[in-house]
């Protein structure tokens, strides 16, 4: 079942029950952060920065997005950017994407 797209505002707890969705920052007038729920099987999400914005994307805890460090956060730094995520075991894996997501340090 495709879910639309919807604004999370500046800060945003994704559910598991969400999974499938997507998520923008249409209409954001500062940061967006979309944090993460546990990572387990079958959760997908996509991201996309539309307004002009930052959008991160923060995985749970100690929890890894592949290309990034343990904790750290996921970050979309140009309009149309985007991302989509899917639980992959151990780790958050980039699934597809448009632009070049850069990592937090």
């Amino acid at each position: 079942i495709a879910r639309e797209f919807q604004f999370g505002g500046p800060s945003y707890a994704v559910s598991a029950e969400e999974s499938g969705g997507g998520f923008h920052n249409y209409g954001a007038t500062g940061v967006t952060v979309f944090s993460l729920p546990p990572g387990a099987p079958g959760l997908r999400y996509t991201f996309c920065r539309i307004a002009n914005q930052l959008v991160q994307v923060d995985p749970n805890g100690t929890e890894t997005i592949r290309g990034g460090a343990a904790g750290k956060y996921l970050q979309l730094a140009a309009n149309g950017d985007n991302v989509t995520l899917e639980w992959a075991s151990t780790q958050w894996e980039i699934m597809a994407s448009r632009g070049t997501p850069a990592f937090e340090a």
